[in-house]
């Protein structure tokens, strides 16, 4: 079974509010997500899945990797998630390699799993130089998933970006380094079908069979090795938006850990039985076989 630990980035730029598949692209995405974290969960219970959402002034980490599919539904229904802008790639990207460096299972293989529903910023070039630079260091493999009325651009952006992720790594038939492009056009098919019917779902998702696949010793910590692709003195602004995501994320994660401890205790606290006040008078009195019924 495909121990994996797995980015998974999702459009929520303006243009998933398009309604050619089934409610909104945005809900299509939600329910694909829903049925990848079910199927890795499946394929193995260690296996930890994580959301990034990519539109916006700068990509946003719902969640850490996590192994119950619980948790990605339970980020998807934020009430606070926004729908709007352009998608970051580029951005999303970086961030998903830093979240995916600091797993805490090192056994983990990595993979991101990107939907794209809307057009691309970057260039062809800027997104195979992409696609080398994440492969000289870390052993990442990807999956993206383009869907919606995107025409040959972006097409024609992604299909060499895939490419080059086997050519700097591996034959391109190998699935030692497994990258995919998959497109779903919309039609009479709709995306949780064609995502349950696809590879990512039927075989868990090939990567690298490495052990610590980045190549770096065990432990969760921060530190700037953390933000090694990121240099502060010549990209300032993406390196505080990673550091930034990265720490509101596990600020997130601590609290609803907190609150879900909170309530356990106070049920827990529920349930003791109380030890004094005058709902216990006949008690005591009724245990003590020296107490004398003056009835």
């Amino acid at each position: 079974m495909v121990l994996e630990a797995t980015m998974i980035l999702l459009d929520n730029s303006e243009f998933s509010r398009n309604g050619d598949y089934l409610e909104t692209r945005w809900k299509a995405q939600e329910y694909a997500v829903n049925r990848i974290h079910e199927a890795k969960h499946a394929s193995n219970p260690e296996s930890a899945v994580g959301l990034i959402t990519m539109a916006g002034s700068s990509p946003d980490v719902l969640t850490t990797p996590q192994t119950e599919p619980g948790h990605s539904m339970a980020a998807l229904g934020n009430k606070e998630l926004k729908i709007h802008g352009r998608i970051r790639f580029w951005t999303a990207i970086r961030i998903a390699q830093m979240v995916l460096r600091n797993r805490q299972n090192k056994s983990q293989r990595q993979r991101i799993i990107a939907f794209i529903c809307s057009p691309l910023e970057e260039t062809a070039a800027e997104l195979q130089t992409l696609a080398k630079t994440f492969l000289k260091k870390n052993n990442i493999s990807i999956d993206v998933i383009a869907f919606g009325e995107l025409g040959d651009n972006v097409e024609s952006k992604l299909t060499p970006f895939i490419k080059n992720f086997h050519t700097a790594s591996a034959p391109l038939d190998s699935h030692e380094h497994e990258s995919r492009l998959l497109v779903c056009p919309p039609g009479d098919t709709q995306l949780f079908e064609f995502i349950n019917s696809s590879v990512i779902v039927n075989e868990g998702g090939a990567v690298p069979s490495s052990g610590d696949t980045d190549g770096h010793p065990g432990g969760s910590g921060g530190g700037s090795n953390d933000f090694e692709y990121v240099d502060p003195s010549v990209d300032p602004e993406l390196a505080l938006a990673l550091r930034m995501s990265y720490e509101e994320a596990k600020a997130r994660e601590e609290k609803n850990k907190k609150d879900e401890e909170a309530k356990t205790g106070k049920a827990d606290l529920e349930n003791i039985p109380e030890e004094g006040g005058s709902g216990r008078g006949k008690d005591r009195k009724d245990d003590d076989p020296d107490k004398m019924d003056t009835a």
